[in-house]
């Protein structure tokens, strides 16, 4: 009756570990999910902050607006690629080639 009784416990430790394995492999697939979403967006992030405006300026208006000092928030950055500059609020999430005029408002 002994023996028999160990048998039944057993099984049931065999069943409960399997139910363990079982849910640590689901955490496992759950958490590589989750790690693979975080990388994609982390990646998207990073292709948004390197991408820069691609129109050219016209001379003139570069030249009418390149004195005095940036409106508040605007940011001067030089562009690797082609060696001009642009312009980033940080607020707004507004980038471009041209600089912003001192007097306009960003909404």
């Amino acid at each position: 009756a002994a023996g028999g009784g160990g048998g039944a416990g057993g099984s049931a430790g065999a069943g409960i570990n399997a139910s363990v394995f079982n849910r640590n492999v689901q955490l496992h697939q759950q958490n590589a999910v989750q790690q693979g979403v975080q990388q994609q967006l982390q990646q998207g992030l990073q292709r948004a902050q390197h991408e820069r405006p691609t129109q050219a300026l016209p001379p003139a208006y570069d030249q009418a607006v390149s004195v005095g000092p940036l409106p508040e928030g605007w940011v001067e950055y030089d562009d690797k690629g082609s060696g001009k500059k642009y312009y980033h609020h940080a607020a707004s999430q507004v980038t471009q080639w041209n600089r912003p005029n001192p007097l306009a408002r960003v909404v």
